[in-house]
């Protein structure tokens, strides 16, 4: 009874190597969609030169549960030059302010969901603080990410 449970798995796995990539380095073969669907040309959003050279990181990711006027903070330190983003994005009406900062405001916006903004970043060591503020008369959880494209 185990070898025909043992074949059976054999089959089955044989035959998913042929409908699927199983190479094992996870890249799609050449003529595949990359999984964001377009074979790494650029589309709407992704136009060359709109982030500096290397591929986004993701800093900080959380959900954030903001009272009526509460705000929350967070501090990051740069690692080198590149490009540095606040986005944040809640379910249902009310309204918020994502703030980027280094030594004064740097960028800042308000308004409703979803909200992003972005500054540049000059050199490693930098520190800079990303605010989330709830203008709304009720609370809010606001689903946060932070992201830095090196140079």
């Amino acid at each position: 009874m185990m070898r025909w449970i043992a074949l059976c798995l054999v089959l089955v796995f044989g035959m998913s190597c042929s409908l699927f990539d199983c190479d094992g380095d996870g890249t799609p073969e050449d003529g595949e969609d990359e999984p964001n669907g377009h074979n790494g040309t650029p589309t709407n959003g992704d136009q060359p030169g709109d982030e500096p050279g290397g591929e986004p990181v993701v800093i900080h990711s959380t959900y954030v549960r903001l009272e009526a006027g509460g705000h929350r903070e967070f501090s990051w330190t740069s690692t080198g030059p590149g490009a540095l983003k606040a986005s944040g994005s809640w379910p249902m009406g009310g309204t918020a302010t994502i703030g980027l900062a280094q030594n004064g405001t740097v960028a800042q916006k308000s308004g409703a969901s979803p909200l992003q903004v972005s500054a540049t970043v000059g050199a490693a060591g930098e520190v800079w603080t990303i605010d989330i503020r709830n203008n709304s008369g009720s609370s809010i959880t606001v689903s946060y990410m932070l992201t830095f494209t090196p140079q």
